[in-house]
């Protein structure tokens, strides 16, 4: 037991000693000539503290799109996250709450998008329910909740 203890204590140290994962532009381009069409969504923003999540709607994004061109901007932290829908014209957030070990910072991000782009889409997608609330409160359109299945889901009814 304590062996497990001191473990975890090692792991979750070392975790806050890591700087958070870089933030990406994807390109996704169909394999077909010539261009691929140009989807309802052709700029895609995620933002997620944890890099794996990012990632694992990423390639439901890809797979979704597989005929398409369009850009998917990845963000791990409030200020890119913000800086890039401030420079480009982003159409889908799929979104976290919790961010920059600050809870709750996803609330103000969506805030800051409505205020500037009333119409954008965004999707809650909190790993809790209360989270996921609190960000529909505040204008998220749907909630993923961290489901891939529940984003194909709502990419191919409005996609």
């Amino acid at each position: 037991m304590l062996h497990t203890l001191v473990n975890y204590l090692s792991g979750l140290t070392a975790s806050l000693h890591h700087a958070p994962p870089k933030s990406q532009i994807v390109r996704i381009s169909s394999a077909t000539h010539p261009p691929g069409k140009t989807p309802k969504f052709d700029h895609i923003l995620l933002v997620d503290d944890i890099a794996r999540n990012t990632q694992t709607a990423l390639e439901t994004i890809r797979q979704f799109y597989r005929d398409c061109d369009l850009t998917v901007h990845i963000t791990h932290t409030f200020n890119e996250a913000l800086a890039a829908f401030n420079v480009f014209d982003i159409k889908l957030i799929i979104l976290d709450l919790d961010l920059d070990d600050h809870q709750g910072d996803g609330a103000i991000l969506l805030r800051k998008f409505r205020d500037r782009k009333p119409d954008v889409i965004v999707l809650a997608n909190s790993s809790e329910q209360k989270y996921n609330d609190i960000l529909v409160k505040g204008g998220a359109n749907a909630v993923l909740a961290k489901d891939t299945r529940k984003l194909r889901r709502w990419l191919t009814k409005n996609g």
